[in-house]
């Protein structure tokens, strides 16, 4: 996710919620293009708690 993140913000978007644990799920952080539309990106690990 982390490299993810650092590839948005480097064609100018940005991050709106930092990663997040998700219990049993995994990380989720929101994010926003230049736009201005915010979307979500998920990293699935089962053992966050």
């Amino acid at each position: 996710m982390d490299d993810y993140v650092a590839k948005i913000e480097g064609v100018g978007g940005s991050v709106v919620a930092p990663k997040m644990p998700v219990p049993g799920v995994g990380y989720l952080a929101y994010c926003k293009d230049p736009d201005g539309n915010v979307f979500c990106i998920m990293e699935e690990d089962a053992s966050v708690e």
